[in-house]
């Protein structure tokens, strides 16, 4: 018995092109080659006379429609009031923390005054760039969301190791530790940024230097 496969190319003879940043696209029309986020509802809209799919927030009220780009890749991009498009808006949260860690150290013995050691416990974090440039007023003095806005204080569960070597003058120690917040920081405000978003934690990655 044999199997055989047909593949079948359907060219779309009227396409919607767009542009933007310079960078050709195409509005995707079939609703099944796209996934709606958290949050969206599928809808309808017209684009140059021609009905494509979409997808609306009920709680931010906006519109992302499909493109594909000239190698074939595909993503969902902003469509606003003014009828243009926009790539997704990246955003960076920042923050500045104060820890107060407990930790327990075992340390091995010291070998041609080398010293190795794992170290672990919890840290207790206050991050004090947390309520700072979340949110802005607009030209006309409302309150506009410009960020997701994250909960001041966290715990964390550390984990690391490290070596301490041992000079006639100073003790030198590198670590290398993880942290990984035990607590979900997101204060959800149901906003652009954190409507598709339902935990949020902290991970960290730390190289310490030490002299003694």
């Amino acid at each position: 018995k044999k199997v055989y496969t047909v593949t079948v190319k359907v060219e779309d003879q009227n396409p919607i092109n767009v542009s933007i940043d310079g960078k050709k696209y195409t509005v995707i029309k079939r609703s099944s080659t796209l996934t709606a986020p958290s949050t969206y509802e599928e809808t309808k809209i017209t684009i140059d006379g021609i009905e494509v799919p979409a997808f609306k927030s009920s709680i931010t009220d906006y519109i992302l429609v499909g493109l594909k780009d000239e190698s074939g890749n595909s993503g969902l991009y902003i469509y606003n009031e003014n009828r243009t498009l926009n790539p997704p808006d990246n955003k960076s949260i920042f923050s500045l923390f104060v820890e107060f860690p407990l930790l327990v150290k075992y340390k091995s013995k010291r070998i041609n005054n080398v010293a190795a050691y794992l170290v672990g416990g919890a840290n207790t974090k206050i991050d004090l760039a947390s309520q700072k440039k979340w949110q802005a007023l607009d030209n006309n003095g409302q309150e506009v969301y410009k960020n997701i806005k994250v909960n001041r204080a966290d715990v964390a569960a550390e984990i690391g190791a490290g070596f301490d070597f041992y000079t006639g003058y100073f003790k030198f120690g590198i670590e290398v530790k993880m942290g990984f917040g035990l607590l979900n920081i997101l204060d959800k405000q149901n906003t652009i940024y954190d409507s598709s978003i339902e935990n949020l934690h902290n991970r960290t990655f730390q190289v310490s230097l030490t002299f003694e």
